[in-house]
């Protein structure tokens, strides 16, 4: 199979998306948007917490964050998937590695080790940004800045300044919690993901 800029496919050959479906795809992506940009912000509350809990000093983890976030660069081994198994798979894994980092987090960071690898790994989920590619290849030309735009809006949904408070204040959780609340959170939006499709441009582009 040869290789096919997705940009070349003509527009007339893509079937397009009933408004219902196109509603639902962006509030999904936006769902999944904001799983991305809560894990990405999140350290920053649950920073003091976490030098408390394994009682080392800022530079510390700062130096532990530049050792393990090496495995960031090696980011293009998840996105290479979208060209290979599909968006729709893609993405139920992209959701699948927040969501377990985020339980893992919560269930096995007994030490900062554990914690970092974790981390780490939801850190690397948060850095793809695939959520943009559904939304981008099945809005008609005319509305795709709008359509993409408004999943990003759904995806600036200050979450790490609401939750925390009822964790800690309210429910009297563990700081861990923070991170362990995208673990429920993933539940919802796998049961949303079956009801996504392949997009109509990656299967012209695997035909």
């Amino acid at each position: 199979m040869s290789a096919i800029d997705p940009e070349e496919i003509s527009e007339t050959k893509i079937k397009p998306r009933n408004k219902g479906y196109l509603l639902y795809l962006i509030i999904f992506m936006g769902l999944v948007a904001l799983m991305d940009q809560y894990l990405s912000t999140i350290k920053t509350t649950a920073l003091p917490y976490i030098l408390s809990e394994y009682k080392i000093t800022p530079t510390q983890f700062s130096n532990l964050e530049g050792f393990f976030f090496i495995l960031t660069f090696f980011i293009f081994l998840l996105n290479s998937l979208v060209d290979r198994i599909g968006r729709k798979f893609s993405i139920a894994l992209l959701v699948l590695i927040m969501g377990l980092a985020s339980l893992g987090i919560l269930l096995f960071s007994h030490t900062i080790y554990w914690f970092m690898i974790m981390y780490t790994l939801a850190i690397y989920a948060t850095v793809s940004n695939m959520w943009t590619i559904p939304i981008s290849e099945e809005s008609p030309t005319q509305n795709r800045a709008k359509y993409v735009a408004l999943v990003y809006i759904i995806g600036l949904i200050p979450l790490q300044a609401l939750l925390p408070p009822l964790i800690i204040n309210t429910l009297h959780l563990s700081w861990k919690w923070m991170y362990g609340v995208m673990s429920l959170f993933m539940l919802p939006l796998l049961v949303l993901w079956f009801f996504m499709k392949e997009t109509n441009r990656f299967n012209l582009i695997k035909q």
